[in-house]
């Protein structure tokens, strides 16, 4: 829940739809699902050695679902430009994650908060910087033409 909420500060810092909430509630689900496959798997197995079971199946269809969610909050805008990328990435990370601590894995899951925290506060600052540098490297020509028959030479 802790490491769910802390994506979601970040993102309801910056006014997303997205919040704390929302990523807090999938990082738990998604963790207690996790726990009741593998549990789930532990518990048939020893009930019957007929009953075969894969532990992480069940996470792996939450992964699935999620996507779903994700696709949701991804919008298309009339001007051909796309937003909401990131809050569906944000989504099916905080998934990841409480899969990730659900499974037993907490450092990998804290180490995967952090390194989502980081890009997410460094991109804007990484493609400012590319910005400025394409910038530098762009030439603009004005071409100046008298008559249409230039038109043709100029463009060849």
């Amino acid at each position: 829940m802790v490491l769910g909420s802390v994506i979601g500060l970040e993102r309801e810092l910056k006014r997303k739809p997205v919040g704390v909430k929302t990523c807090a509630i999938i990082a738990v689900t998604t963790c207690v699902l996790t726990i009741v496959s593998i549990q789930a798997a532990e518990h048939y197995a020893q009930v019957s050695e007929n009953i075969r079971t894969d532990p992480m199946r069940l996470a792996a269809q939450v992964i699935s679902g999620i996507g779903f969610l994700g696709a949701g909050v991804i919008l298309h805008k009339k001007n051909d430009a796309i937003s909401g990328l990131t809050t569906a990435a944000i989504i099916w990370a905080s998934a990841g994650i409480g899969i990730a601590a659900g499974a037993g894995f907490v450092f990998d899951a804290v180490i995967a908060t952090m390194m989502i925290l980081v890009s997410i506060r460094l991109s804007p600052l990484v493609q400012r910087w590319v910005h400025r540098k394409s910038q530098r490297r762009r030439t603009k020509f004005n071409i100046l033409v008298n008559d249409a028959e230039s038109i043709g030479k100029v463009t060849q």
